[in-house]
């Protein structure tokens, strides 16, 4: 029984590890598209998953201003 209770404990830890990684492409792919550092917020994305997911979606586009 505690064999198998750690076990699923170590498969649960994957998942979870899983999932928040996943989160994390998500949200540097949305970043990104908007024009934010796609590193940056892959960290936040995995660090606090949907959260960081919900928030990238409601970043404004950031716009670059031409120097000429």
């Amino acid at each position: 029984s505690f064999i198998l209770r750690n076990m699923l404990m170590n498969n649960f830890i994957y998942i979870i590890i899983l999932i928040e990684i996943i989160f994390g492409i998500f949200t540097a792919y949305i970043a990104e598209q908007k024009n934010y550092s796609g590193i940056a917020w892959l960290i936040l994305g995995c660090l606090f998953g949907p959260i960081a997911f919900l928030t990238s979606i409601g970043l404004p586009e950031k716009k670059f201003h031409s120097q000429f």
